[in-house]
């Protein structure tokens, strides 16, 4: 794990069955090197960054379009 750690932990928090907790405690515990570690997480934390940010600009516009309406009655 000391030479593959920046692409195992990218992958393993790619992952949604790993916890990030479990996975902190991991790399905490084995020899993956520091510099290795931020920068995966960084990398790794990008898509779901991402997909939390659709959602919520989705739900806004959802909500927009719903309280803009005409509802005559």
């Amino acid at each position: 794990m000391e030479d593959k750690g920046l692409r195992i932990i990218v992958l393993l928090r790619l992952s949604p069955l790993v916890p990030y907790n479990v996975l902190n405690y991991v790399c905490g515990v084995t020899s993956v090197s520091f510099r290795d570690y931020a920068i995966a997480g960084m990398i790794g934390i990008i898509p779901g960054c991402f997909l939390y940010v659709l959602l919520g600009s989705s739900a806004g516009s959802m909500f927009e379009s719903s309280s803009s309406g005409d509802n005559s009655t």
